[in-house]
């Protein structure tokens, strides 16, 4: 397991000096051959940090590891409840994969979720 943290980076940001802004978790699928080449992930980014290019930091910074490590694909689950990360992780390439329907109970509703997974085909060497 690999995490990172981005703590504010931008002394004109309404966001207290040393106060975690993002994270990023990425690790392989199952610590087995067949799912070498595979990550799942999950970032998070402080809703008052949100806009200002902490999740775009960590995407970033996990697709450079990503190519480093020469993994194929990487994955990550969304709430469907979420339009601002299904969006953003779309237009990073992201691709829907799977939608989990009534996945989880929230606020008194069957909330969905959705897989998205992005390829390297370029790593298919």
């Amino acid at each position: 397991m690999r995490a990172s943290f981005i703590e504010s980076f931008d002394p004109c940001c309404s966001c207290p000096q040393g106060k975690i802004l993002g994270f990023l978790d990425y690790s392989y699928v199952l610590p087995i051959e067949m799912h070498g080449k595979q990550w799942n992930f999950e970032v998070s980014v402080d809703q008052a940090a949100q806009g200002l290019g902490v999740g775009k930091k960590l995407l970033q910074h996990l697709l450079v590891n990503a190519q480093a490590e020469k993994i194929v694909k990487i994955s990550l689950r969304v709430l469907g409840t979420n339009p601002n990360a299904i969006g953003f992780y779309e237009h990073f390439g992201f691709q829907q994969e799977g939608h989990y329907k009534k996945e989880f109970f929230l606020n008194g509703r069957w909330v969905d979720e959705y897989q998205y997974a992005l390829y390297y085909p370029y790593l298919n060497e």
